[in-house]
């Protein structure tokens, strides 16, 4: 212990503002999506530590920084306070006309759809910060700085509604915003003011960026120049949803943003022709510069090129100055002035991962006052091949935060083409910038056009090529974790030995065996609560339809497959729990709220195994559509009836409908008793009361602890008496929010809260039920990013 105690603190005392960094980036995540008591008492001890970790500074700025760094997080605070009261002032449930004061935005000229932030300019709420989106006809011009009247209805922001899926709440606050305004014509957009010298930079940064893209496309052609713009300054404007799958199957989706990347390189390609036009060096720094600004200006200020421009601007200063210390350290003092420019950035993460990878490229390099970097002279193909190996295994292991997720598919494509092809898309981005500046010479920018053409179609040729190459790979799983243990990290990162007091430091063999003893001890003991806490009954939030898994670690069942457009989410959550097939699926019947979602993810190839249907009430259409789908999952089909039982994955169903034939659709719904030797679950389907009467009369035995309320609360099932024989502890709605059917039925509701305890969700999400002796049922929403009157806004308290 006291051998890693040393190094770190060596290790430390070579780069002082890598821990204020840490504890900033930690402080202000917790301030943002964490707030609570305990969270401002943990504040306090952070500013307390901060204060304590400086005390090698000058007492100026070490006051400098403690000061900046509590005034940070009081920022937080008080503009977040700020922004839930005009919320619960100034949002409506219902669709309304809002006039927006543009901030900034962003256009899609292929889907005609704009978006971006503004703030509301009119009412109670004005000042209020949003994030807007929505279809705009293509002869509208919107810049920031005017004011729009839209006719949008605000959206509630939540965070992710079925485990692993996308947390848009999250999202949204890292932009800054705490509400959302959707419309769905361009005809609901009406420019009200224009304020001419509102954003006036923004503006002709804008402009700047339409003429240059405009040039792109003219003098190359429409998919190149849709291309390069979005990987020199992030203008997407033009760039195809095919450019971009096949950029996303090959691991180069960071190629088509806007980079820390891009300003390194288009500044080593400025440097020869400012040592050509300036012979001095002191110069030569003032072009630099006026280069970076001008990248850092037309990509609007994205966050990693503001910080990477920044970044470097301090490097050329200190190059100037002839100042000698660690390149880490320009970053960490980058990232300290970015948060105080632009502190919601800390929690953006085209910015956390972009200074994760300049901190990976760094630690890949010998500190200059221990080993002089090698030269590129006598090197051969293979050591530059290797170091480039070693680079992209350095830069995705420090992404790997950003990156792993349970049941991605890596592939073989992802690694020769970050490898091998990156190189060209360097290439690129030089002739693009020198492109950009001889601009006004027709006859070089035509032929560097036409070289840039001729480079991207041969970069496109070669991607198709290596197609086959995305078939080899694997799909992660959190037990991959533990092959951190085995990394090199030594060799991989020289700059993890530093040197201190004269000596060189570095972490001994048996310090290291003890830190991979307990990160093995992290990685398994996390597997492990994992696999015992995520078994169970997932009543999953389909929007306005039914769907439901049952996961006990080794096979899976689903219960009905939720409406259109929720594959997606079926996936995500299949992935988050790392199930790599569903081996049952019980359809109820098939309506589109409760087949759409597996038939997508079937299509999708996801693979299937028995499909469990009503032996009566098929339509025939339907069920052709079904089949075809499943054709391409290797399913099979098994028609039950009333009477029949199954026994799968240690449950018992027992099948109590339908039992004959002549029934219309929601009647004939398969309805299933199942019974886990813990607890029982009736599902309903969308049975009705004719249903319910039959099961009465027929005596069968339906009492259950949990009841899987029929055809979303509707006013057509659930009667008193069959109620009162099921005798549910619990009743669970699957509903969509505010749905335009006005499910579920206030006499329902009212019905089922006099026997049970009732869950829907529209407002828990995605309910769990963990099997075993102490079976314990929980919502997975957690409203985070709220405000304190949400429930009484959204017309949902009670």
């Amino acid at each position: 212990m006291r051998h890693i105690l040393n190094f770190l603190q060596e290790f430390l005392e070579a780069r002082p503002a890598l821990l204020p960094v840490l504890i900033l980036l930690t402080a202000v995540r917790l301030a943002i999506l964490r707030p609570s008591l305990l969270i401002y008492l943990a504040l306090l001890a952070l500013c307390l530590l901060f204060w304590f970790c400086t005390r090698k500074f000058k007492s100026g700025i070490r006051l400098t920084f403690s000061l900046g760094f509590i005034l940070l997080l009081l920022y937080f605070q008080v503009y977040r306070a700020y922004q839930t009261h005009l919320f619960y002032l100034g949002a409506p449930v219902e669709q309304g006309s809002y006039f927006i004061n543009i901030h900034s935005v962003s256009r899609d000229f292929l889907k005609n759809e704009v978006k971006g932030v503004g703030s509301l300019a009119t009412g109670e709420a004005k000042g209020l910060k949003l994030y807007f989106r929505g279809p705009l006809a293509a002869e509208t011009e919107i810049l920031p700085g005017q004011v729009f009247r839209v006719h949008a209805k605000p959206r509630r922001l939540t965070g992710s509604r079925v485990p692993g899926g996308f947390d848009s709440a999250a999202w949204l606050v890292k932009q800054g915003v705490f509400c959302q305004l959707t419309w769905s014509k361009a005809s609901q957009v009406v420019l009200v003011s224009d304020r001419l010298y509102s954003y006036l930079l923004t503006r002709l940064a804008m402009g700047a960026r339409a003429q240059l893209t405009e040039q792109l496309l003219s003098q190359t052609d429409r998919e190149t120049g849709a291309v390069i713009a979005a990987m020199l300054y992030g203008d997407e404007s033009y760039l195809a949803q095919d450019s971009e799958e096949q950029f996303q199957n090959f691991g180069l989706t960071h190629v088509l943003v806007a980079s820390g990347t891009n300003v390194s390189l288009c500044l080593e390609s400025l440097r020869p022709l400012t040592k050509k036009l300036f012979r001095k060096n002191e110069h030569r720094l003032p072009a630099e510069m006026i280069g970076l600004l001008f990248l850092a200006w037309l990509s609007l200020g994205q966050a990693a090129m503001l910080r990477a421009s920044i970044m470097k601007m301090i490097e050329l200063i200190h190059r100037r100055r002839k100042v000698r210390t660690l390149q880490d350290n320009y970053l960490y003092l980058s990232i300290l002035i970015v948060a105080i420019v632009r502190p919601w950035l800390l929690l953006n993460t085209g910015f956390l991962m972009s200074s994760a990878a300049t901190q990976a490229v760094y630690l890949q390099r010998k500190p200059d006052d221990l080993i002089p970097h090698a030269t590129s002279a006598g090197r051969t193909l293979l050591t530059r091949l290797s170091a480039k190996m070693r680079l992209y295994l350095g830069i995705q292991l420090f992404l790997l935060p950003f990156l792993w997720e349970p049941g991605r598919y890596f592939s073989l494509a992802e690694i020769v083409a970050n490898i091998f092809l990156l190189p060209l898309t360097e290439l690129l981005l030089v002739w693009a910038f020198a492109f950009i500046l001889f601009l006004p010479f027709a006859a070089v920018s035509r032929w560097l056009g036409l070289a840039i053409s001729t480079l991207y179609h041969l970069f496109q040729n070669l991607l198709t090529s290596g197609a086959s190459l995305t078939e080899i790979g694997f799909t992660s799983s959190r037990l991959h974790l533990l092959f951190l243990l085995v990394v090199p990290y030594a060799r991989l990162f020289p700059a993890l030995q530093t040197r201190a007091h004269g000596k060189k430091v570095h972490l001994g063999e048996k310090p290291q065996i003890l830190v991979r003893a307990v990160l093995a001890s992290c990685l398994v003991a996390g597997y492990l609560v994992f696999r015992f806490t995520s078994n169970g009954v997932y009543f999953l939030d389909s929007g306005q339809g039914d769907a439901s898994l049952i996961w006990n670690g080794e096979k899976s069942i689903l219960i009905d497959g939720g409406p259109p457009g929720f594959g997606r989410d079926l996936k995500s959550v299949l992935s988050y729990l790392e199930i790599p097939r569903l081996d049952y699926v019980f359809l109820s019947h098939l309506d589109q709220d409760h087949v759409a979602g597996v038939t997508e993810l079937m299509e999708g190839g996801f693979p299937v195994g028995t499909i469990f249907l009503s032996q009566y009430g098929l339509e025939e259409e339907k069920l052709l559509a079904l089949q075809d789908s499943a054709a391409g999952a290797g399913a099979t089909f098994t028609y039950l009836e009333q009477g029949d039982q199954l026994t799968l994955a240690g449950i018992h169903f027992e099948i109590l409908s339908p039992g004959g034939g002549g029934k219309e659709s929601n009647d004939s719904s398969l309805v299933l008793l199942s019974n886990d030797r813990d607890f029982r679950v009736l599902w309903m389907g969308d049975a009705g009361f004719a249903v319910e009467d039959q099961l009465m009369a027929a005596e069968i035995s339906f009492e259950a602890e949990i009841l899987h309320v029929s055809h979303h609360g509707s006013k057509t099932a659930s009667s008193a008496a069959f109620l009162a024989k099921a005798a549910p502890t619990i009743s669970i709605i699957s509903c969509g929010f505010q749905n335009r059917y006005g499910h579920p039925a206030p006499e329902v509701l009212q019905e089922l809260q006099a026997v049970s305890q009732v869950k829907r969700t529209d407002y828990d999400a995605t309910l769990h039920l963990r099997l075993g002796r102490k079976a314990a049922l929980a919502g997975t929403m957690k409203e985070n990013y709220l405000p304190e009157h949400y429930a009484r806004i959204m017309g949902t308290e009670g």
